[in-house]
């Protein structure tokens, strides 16, 4: 009975001089802990990527290079460059000191916030902490309690500490703080895409997400990416979108809550469109491109109306035209139904009818399942079935449009003459 008591007197006054130092057996323990549950790894060598071994353009013709170092919880006289090091010299930092001492020394500053976290997200993005919701330095839910236990042992010495522990207690878990989700906006014919990027998920699943969400929009984008095999979905990729659709008429516009990323200011569209349409002659005539397609120009010879599609992606290399390298030639031929329509010799008019074969029908149309003209149409599948119907409604708008040219000339050209010569 005594040895229990005795216990249970030992229990109680190490209970006691536990509460009395708590914070201390805190800031002791905390650390500890977490050295215990997740060690840090070892350093790792870093292999940096080999530069040219020369410059290829001139320093005065290149951005600088910036190697940003910033260092936290440091007082600042914690260097020895300002007032001896570590405040009474017993720390030197002659290495730090010798980038000032040949480089530039700012002794004025401003910081877009007074605390760490903040200012550092400020850095990342360019913009006031505030105007994104990250104001504080993520704590774990107990640390507005152990701040509290600190202002109570203090015996009022020092600045006082204001603690809204109603608040503190509604804050999400320490993981849902920190800065927010990258926000991605982009607007095409009239849809929208607003992403926002999933915390936890690597590089390569974020992109993966976007690019379903803007098929899942119908947006008339492509997400270009690089050969994802063999890399690590941690790496930096860059975000390249393109529309579908060729020539200076089609446009879309991005924004991100990061400027720089997608536009160049945060939150501010940024309007894209820097298409290009094909330009040249057709048998020495004067032509019109729109996107890929150039086409002879009304009152143009033997060229009006005759449409030559230019299928590459890029421009010939050297630019393409007189100045440039040729990026091919293109010769057809064209046989026209005659008909004499007055009273003198070769008073004639012609007309030329396009083929209405399959392989001729619905050609030119871009799609996912590279269905290069109606006689290639699939519907195996919904993607391919969707496709069809684009290629199909351009075979009918071909058909509907032969049948309108037709139907005019039969019209206007040959009863008005018949009628005349009546």
């Amino acid at each position: 009975m005594k040895k229990l008591f005795a216990s249970i007197c030992v229990l109680v006054v190490a209970a006691a001089v536990a509460w009395q130092n708590k914070v201390d057996l805190l800031v002791w323990a905390l650390p500890t802990v977490q050295s215990l549950l997740q060690p840090t790894a070892p350093n790792r060598p870093i292999e940096w990527q080999v530069g040219p071994a020369s410059a290829q353009v001139p320093a005065n013709q290149r951005p600088p290079n910036i190697i940003l170092v910033m260092t936290d919880d440091m007082g600042f006289n914690d260097i020895s460059l300002y007032n001896g090091g570590a405040a009474d010299g017993t720390l030197m930092t002659p290495n730090i000191d010798a980038l000032a001492h040949q480089g530039v020394s700012f002794t004025n500053g401003y910081a877009a916030n007074a605390v760490c976290a903040p200012s550092r997200a400020s850095m990342l993005t360019g913009r006031y902490s505030t105007r994104f919701g990250f104001e504080f330095t993520p704590v774990f839910k107990i640390g507005p309690i152990i701040f509290n236990w600190m202002q109570q042992d203090s015996d009022g010495e020092g600045l006082p500490v204001m603690i809204d522990m109603e608040g503190a207690d509604q804050l999400p878990e320490m993981e849902d703080l920190g800065m927010p989700s990258e926000q991605i906006t982009i607007a095409e014919g009239g849809r929208t895409v607003n992403f926002k990027t999933i915390k936890g998920a690597n590089v390569e699943q974020n992109l993966n997400e976007l690019d379903l969400a803007i098929k899942a929009a119908g947006l008339d984008l492509e997400l270009v990416r690089d050969p994802a095999k063999g890399t690590d979905g941690n790496l930096p990729q860059n975000i390249a979108l393109r529309h579908k659709q060729y020539g200076s008429e089609h446009e879309f516009q991005v924004a991100s809550n990061t400027p720089g990323l997608l536009s160049a200011k945060a939150d501010v569209p940024t309007l894209v469109k820097n298409g290009i349409d094909v330009e040249g002659e057709i048998a020495g005539e004067e032509a019109t491109g729109r996107g890929q397609v150039l086409t002879g120009d009304p009152g143009a010879g033997v060229a009006e109306g005759i449409k030559v599609r230019y299928t590459n992606e890029a421009i010939p290399t050297g630019g393409g035209g007189p100045g440039g390298n040729f990026a091919g030639t293109v010769t057809f031929k064209q046989n026209s139904m005659n008909f004499h329509v007055g009273a003198n010799p070769n008073q004639q008019v012609g007309m030329s009818f396009r083929s209405m074969k399959a392989a001729t029908l619905g050609s030119g149309v871009l799609n996912d399942s590279k269905f290069a003209n109606l006689e290639e149409v699939s519907l195996l599948d919904s993607n391919k079935a969707q496709d069809a119907m684009r290629v199909i409604d351009r075979a009918i708008e071909e058909v509907a449009i032969t049948r309108g040219e037709m139907g005019a000339f039969q019209k206007n050209t040959l009863e008005s003459n018949l009628n005349w010569l009546r």
